[in-house]
């Protein structure tokens, strides 16, 4: 009899009820972590609403294999083993996708930082070869960074193993199967009673006993492992203490090289910022120099400008002027036709009044 059972979460969570067994409060409880882990991170879906019970209290129902427990807010959890196993490996994963994606930022963060580098410096010998030494401890950062990354990923590998078979060991997982089997086995003794001679109690003092040996011989596995584990890295602190005791005149040398480099590093910074203050410099310059060819543009706009307006203010005068002349003729004009008009009326008046008196025989003077 196998000490889990292996189920599907999903399945198990949409699957009706099951028959009663036997679940302890720690086993509980790491399920409910388990399921609240694997719910953030989106690997299974709390049961519908249609399938819980409508009560708000929690409840249990029974079928076949394992206890069922309900909650109001729609989770189910299955008594009975479960393998972490999977579980394990689909979060290392995801751990393992995060760390690619880290990598893949720093990569484009660095080439990007080296694109800008090239833009910046120009082709002389002495850049290039800042340019190639800048390459050479990109490309040693970027080492170091996926050996750490994978000297990580290695010991949360350990880790996870580790705390499985602790939990193993304290018997989270372990109390709850093995009650679950107990129960069973006392079942099928209570129906079997009268073809054995042993009593079901003995039969499960044998049986827990056969579980404490799983027990010791996995501990005894495990300290293997870890003097397995440990050896290597015994083996590489001995190197290290045998790298680290080395003669004064290697200490001497690795001193000299040390503030060579460092020298080496200030002259490649002051360059550097050297070449920084006079492209700064020259951008200045020529940020000037457009503000000023930007600002005689507006003056000879401005300067076209007001000539613009001022023929146009002579053109309104000189039409002005013009409409008021022909204004001043056209009236003279009038004035005269109306004073031509007057005397030529007045004069064939006079006329005609002579002409009527000297008809009716009256002297009219003139």
């Amino acid at each position: 009899m196998s000490l889990y059972t292996p189920i599907d979460l999903e399945k198990a969570l949409a699957s009706p009820p099951r028959p009663p067994g036997v679940c302890t409060l720690q086993l509980l409880q790491l399920r409910l972590r388990l399921q609240s882990l694997l719910h953030y991170l989106g690997f299974i879906k709390p049961a519908a609403a249609a399938d819980t019970p409508s009560s708000s209290s929690s409840s249990s129902s029974s079928s076949s294999s394992g206890e069922v427990f309900r909650i109001p807010c729609g989770m189910v959890i299955w008594a009975g083993g479960v393998e972490p196993a999977p579980v394990a490996t689909e979060i290392a994963a995801a751990l393992q996708q995060q760390q690619l994606l880290q990598q893949q930022q720093q990569q484009l963060e660095l080439l990007q930082q080296q694109l800008l580098r090239e833009e910046q410096l120009s082709s002389s010998p002495e850049q290039e070869q800042q340019q190639q030494q800048q390459q050479q401890q990109d490309q040693q950062q970027q080492q170091q960074q996926q050996d750490q990354q994978q000297q990580q990923h290695q010991q949360d590998q350990q880790q996870q193993q580790q705390q499985q078979q602790q939990q193993q060991q304290q018997g989270l997982l372990v109390d709850g199967a093995s009650t679950a089997a107990t129960f069973r086995l006392s079942v099928q003794l209570k129906t079997q009673k009268q073809k054995q001679n042993f009593s079901p109690t003995f039969l499960i003092y044998i049986y827990q006993r056969k579980k404490k040996t799983q027990l010791q011989q996995q501990q005894q596995q495990q300290q293997q492992q870890q003097q397995q584990q440990r050896e290597p890295q015994q083996q590489q602190q001995a190197i290290r203490r045998q790298q680290q005791q080395q003669t004064p005149q290697e200490e001497a040398q690795q001193q000299q090289q040390q503030e060579a480099a460092k020298q080496q590093q200030q002259q490649e910074r002051l360059q550097r910022a050297s070449a920084a203050a006079a492209a700064a410099a020259a951008a200045a310059a020529a940020r000037a120099a457009a503000a000023a060819a930007a600002a005689a543009a507006t003056a000879v706009e401005a300067a076209a400008a007001a000539e613009k307006r001022l023929q146009r203010g002579l053109r309104l005068q000189q039409k002005q002027q013009q409409q008021q002349q022909q204004q001043q003729q056209q009236q003279l004009q009038q004035q005269l036709r109306y004073r031509s008009s007057s005397s030529s009326s007045s004069s064939k008046w006079k006329e005609g009044f002579i002409k009527s008196g000297q008809r009716k025989g009256e002297s009219i003077k003139p």
